[in-house]
Formats: C-alpha cells, structure tokens, sequence
C-alpha cells in the first residue's frame, strides 16, 4: 500500500503544481473579465490537490483525518469560483448579486463548519466514516445536499457556457470547448467515485485528474489568448450604441430595444415583449415606417416628446435556411444635421438674393447724360448714390476731386501747369522727396498733390523709385 500511496501522491502533486502553474499565468490577465474567479477556482484546485497528496504521502498527520479534511476547503471552493468564472467571462456578472454572493459563501462556511463539527451532530457523515478511509466520498444528510448543490452549480455553469458560446466565433469556441474539456474530466470522475462502484473505491480521482484542468486552461490561455482576448458582448455593444436598436419576431412582438431607442422615443421600462403596434403607438410615423414591408430606408420627424428628425434603416432578419425571423429597425438620430442642411439652405437663398441684386446693376442701367441721375425701375430719376446703396451693400461718402476743386475754386488752388512748376521747383532744391514732403512744402490738399504728381509722372516730367518702402520723386 506504501508504493500505491506515493505514486497516488506524487501524481497529485503534479496535479497541484498545473494549477499552481495556470494560477501564475493568470494572475497577469486578472483584470480581464474572469480573470479573479479563474484565480480563486485555480488556487482551490491547488490546495484540494496539495492536501490530498499530503494525506497521501503520510507526512505529518497531527490526526488520520487531519489533511482529509482541510481538502473540504477546495472542495466547497471549486463549484461557487467556477460559477462566478463563467457568469463574468459571459457578461453576466450582474447576476452576482450580493445576496447570491452572500448565498454562495455561506453553503460553503455552514459545509466545513457541519464537516469539523460532525461527531457531536452526524449531520455530514452520518456514522458512515471507516477508520481506514482514504476519501470523502459518502455520508449523511448534508453530505449528500452539498453534493447535489455542488453538481447542480457547475452543470448550471457549464449550460450557461454551452448557450453563449454556440453560435460564436471559431477562436471563441475553441476556448469555451477547452474549458469544458478542463472541467468535464474531473467532474465525471467525482461523480463516478461518488454513485459508480471503482477499482479504488477508497480514492477520490477529481483531484488527479485536474492535471487536465490545468493543462486545458493554460493551453487555452497560451495558444488561444484565453482571458487576453474576450468576446465583447452583445448587451455590451447595445447598451453603448448612440443608434437606437429595434428587434421584432414575425409575430410583431418585440425581443429587443437598446438604451439609445428607448431615450428617443421615451418609451420608459423596457417594453421587450410588447407588440411593435402598442410600444410605438405614440409615434405613429415610425410605427408605419416600420410596419412597411417593403421599406429599407426612410426619413421620419418626430414631433412627440421632441421634435426630431430620424434616419431609419430597417432590415430583414432570416436564419441559415432563409426562413423569416423577424425585423431590425437602426434609428439615427439626424436632427442637428437636418437643422445645418436647413441653415445652409437658408444662406444660398440669401446668397442667390444678394447676387439677383449684384446682377441687376450689371445690367443696362438708363443714366442721364447731364446731371448723371439714374431711372429705376418704377420710372423715378434717383441720385446715383441712392440708387447703387439700395441694390447692392455699399455706402457712399462725399468729397471733391482734384478737378472740382480748380473749377469750383480756382482762387484757392493753382492749374496743374502752376502746381508742376513749383513741384520742379522744390524737387530741383531737394533733389528727391516723397509725395508726403511735397504736399506739406504745396500746401495744399494731399488729393490735389498726388493728382498733379501723376499726371507728371504719365507725362514724362518726373520719375519714380521705391527707397524704404516710399515712393520718391525725381527730375529725370
């Protein structure tokens, strides 16, 4: 029995030491959703295999029962951490609420607390204990309650896996198949050592076998990025989608409504359930969008609860075979962009009108020959100011040109052949001036100055350069 009780010890030992292994590797993705469950599931394993191979072993045993016992810390460990690990890992963490947290943890204290308490009730053992017992593997009442409870949590888990992993991704199914294969092997060999009569009737093979376990988990989380890359799931997606989601079955109820839809079209509590003709009854205009079957795409406005403007997209849903299963309506919002086509429209118009009035003055415009009035269109003579301010943007201020000023004071300023001469004279003292020095040393109007430099300029009579950003005139 001695060499049978090393190697029994020694394979639970390496059977510790995988889990041991896959506790290590995790602890990097422990972020990830699953990721601390996996731990605490792992690290359970790793002490349900480790006590039982002391057990095994015969080292240091303070009594018979002593390392047995302390494996029942795994053992109430594994069922709960396995269901947590597969809720997280598939998005349903919200069904770990507190009061099944509290739930959970509390069958597993009262189990251990009935375990180490059991000769002064018999409620776990129910007297059935050999001395010689090598496993846990019958007993009384609790026994068996806590073993039903236990098989019942990881068949639940592994049912919740099966459904979301059905119909997803190959590289996602691969690593929902190793997770099966990691928890299946082990759980069939507790059930077989529990109901199943075996060839070692006092051993407990769930501990051995969680070598599989250990090496499934780390080829997952090695070869297929198990917890580094996790599905994002589908209520996930929803929930943070600014369009708004409408699903309805062939019968017209309807199966989903995101977050987004329900604040567009204020439809409350989730109306999921409900037929389509009841929920948007109070806006009509999309329900008759949605009722067409012949419609993929239109544009609805809202006028309840708030005026807006939706683009709405809806599409046919088939299965494999091509059969009917219902409808998906997407509702964007498009109100702030139907308020700038809107503003845009808007300016053409003003831009159209602008340039109607632009066009206009381009046009034959009658003018009299004399006093230079012009006809309008009513038939009325108009100051030509007057006309030009009203078909276009212009504003007109009033001086008097260089000519005008020697006609209508000609006492007050000299011709033009007057003004050359004292502008010869005063470029022959100085030898070059700007147009500034010149009419400060004239005296006269800056206007009447630059006409008279021009003219002599296009006469031939005086040359100009730039020096420093000015103009200077010269006698050529």
């Amino acid at each position: 029995m001695s060499e049978v009780n090393a190697l029994y010890s020694v394979l639970l030992f390496i059977a510790a030491l995988m889990s041991a292994a896959v506790v290590a590797v995790t602890w990097r993705r422990r972020n990830a959703p699953g990721g601390w469950p996996l731990i605490i599931l792992m690290s359970a394993t790793t002490f349900w295999s480790g006590t039982y191979a002391i057990h095994w072993s015969g080292f240091y045993r303070p009594s018979p029962f002593f390392w047995l016992d302390l494996t029942y810390i795994g053992v109430v460990t594994v069922p709960a951490a396995f269901l947590a690990f597969v809720l997280q890992f598939t998005d349903r963490d919200d069904w770990l609420t507190r009061p099944v947290l509290a739930l959970l943890i509390a069958e597993a204290v009262l189990t251990l607390v009935l375990l180490w308490s059991d000769p002064w009730h018999g409620l776990f053992f129910g007297g059935k204990r050999s001395p010689g017992a090598g496993a846990i593997l019958e007993g009384g009442p609790w026994f068996w309650t806590n073993a039903i409870y236990s098989y019942t949590l990881i068949v639940f888990a592994l049912i919740v896996l099966a459904l979301t992993y059905r119909r997803a991704p190959p590289l996602y199914r691969k690593q929902a198949r190793l997770v099966f294969a990691g928890v299946i092997v082990p759980l069939t060999a507790s059930v077989a050592s529990v109901i199943l009569p075996i060839p070692w009737p006092n051993v407990d093979l769930s501990p051995v076998l969680f070598t599989v376990s250990g090496v499934a988990f780390a080829y997952a989380i090695l070869q297929y990025q198990f917890l580094s890359i996790v599905p994002v799931a589908r209520s996930v997606v929803l929930a943070r989608m600014t369009d708004g989601i409408l699903v309805w079955d062939d019968n017209g109820r309807l199966v989903e409504v995101n977050p987004a839809a329900r604040r567009m079209l204020a439809l409350g509590t989730s109306p999921i359930g409900e037929r389509l003709r009841n929920a948007l009854g109070h806006v009509p205009e999309l329900l008759e969008s949605c009722d067409r079957a012949d419609l993929s795409r239109a544009e609805v406005f809202l006028a309840e609860p708030d005026p807006r403007h939706l683009d709405v997209r809806v599409i046919p849903l088939v299965d494999r075979r091509g059969r009917s299963r219902g409808r998906l309506a997407i509702l964007r919002d498009i109100t702030e962009s139907k308020r700038a086509e809107q503003e845009r429209e808007q300016l053409i118009h003003s831009l159209q009108d602008a340039l109607a009035q632009v066009k206009t003055l381009r046009g034959l415009i009658p003018i009299c020959a004399n006093c230079k009035k012009i006809r309008d269109d009513r038939g009325y003579w108009r100051q030509v100011e007057d006309y030009v301010s009203e078909h276009s943007e212009v504003d007109f201020s009033h001086g008097i040109c260089p000519d005008c000023m020697r006609k209508l004071y000609p006492d007050l300023f000299p011709s033009l052949d007057e003004c050359a001469q004292r502008v010869v004279s005063i470029l022959m003292q100085a030898g070059g001036a700007c147009a500034e020095d010149i009419t400060a040393a004239l005296a006269l109007p800056a206007d009447y100055v630059l006409d008279c430099l021009q003219h002599m300029v296009d006469d031939g009579r005086l040359a100009v350069s730039e020096e420093g950003g000015r103009r200077i005139y010269r006698i050529p």
